[in-house]
């Protein structure tokens, strides 16, 4: 993800909800993707869990 090798966190109290892709995203190259950094499956893992708990806690709707 290009990220150094300090310490780096994830917020997840404050979760927003969009269409992908947005409007305000450009491809990384002409005719690629939108991949900007990676992670590992393992981070991924974990953040995917993190989230489900997330789950069911108060939304208020942007619109």
């Amino acid at each position: 993800m290009g990220l150094d090798g300090q310490d780096h966190w994830i917020n997840l109290r404050d979760i927003n909800s969009f269409d992908w892709p947005g409007y305000d995203l450009v491809r990384s190259a002409p005719g690629g993707g939108y991949v900007y950094g990676r992670m590992s499956k393992g981070t991924f893992a974990r953040l995917v869990e993190a989230l489900k708990a997330c789950a069911g806690r108060r939304s208020i709707s942007r619109d």
